[in-house]
């Protein structure tokens, strides 16, 4: 969310603010804004702390994707056939906000074991440039296709939940002139 969607929008805000710094910690761990430790935060999570004031940026949504070029070459895949298609996949334990990344592995298995994934990657934009280059499908965030071209969204009837991600700051900078 950080690498792609906060960097992207930096350059406006700095020209509004130019007289304000930036550090971006990208870190799917929360941060603890009470201690300071970042002033603000951009989180895929409703915040646990009741002294933060949330605002909702957007929501974000997985879908599955496929490179226009993996569908030329083994068709466009289908809720059904599956285990015909290479799959691309999160290794370890996903961000909580993307805990459904690795969907495409158990769905229609009807009590199997998992599909084996052609290739797993433990970020999400290694997983977007695998599927992007052709290797297989997968599930990425919409946050991470506005601009591109070349990923066909795939497996239209696999329900995704919305998750709203939120801008979170302390009350105590509510009136903080920065």
């Amino acid at each position: 969310l950080g690498s792609v969607w906060v960097t992207q929008r930096i350059r406006e805000f700095l020209d509004l603010y130019p007289d304000i710094r930036i550090e971006i910690i990208l870190n799917d761990e929360p941060v603890d804004l009470s201690m300071r430790v970042a002033d603000v935060a951009v989180w895929a999570r409703e915040p646990q702390q009741s002294d933060l004031i949330r605002r909702q940026l957007f929501s974000m949504q997985v879908h599955a994707f496929a490179a226009s070029s993996y569908i030329r070459k083994f068709g466009t895949p289908q809720l059904a056939d599956l285990d015909k298609h290479r799959l691309v996949s999160f290794m370890g334990n996903p961000p909580p906000h993307l805990a459904t990344i690795n969907s495409l592995e158990m769905v229609g298995r009807d009590g199997l074991g998992p599909r084996t994934p052609a290739i797993r990657a433990n970020t999400i934009l290694a997983l977007k440039y695998a599927i992007k280059s052709g290797v297989g499908i997968g599930l990425i965030p919409d946050y991470l296709t506005e601009e591109e071209t070349d990923l066909v969204p795939v497996l239209h009837d696999m329900p995704m939940p919305k998750l709203p991600v939120y801008f979170v700051y302390p009350e105590e900078l509510k009136t903080a002139k920065k």
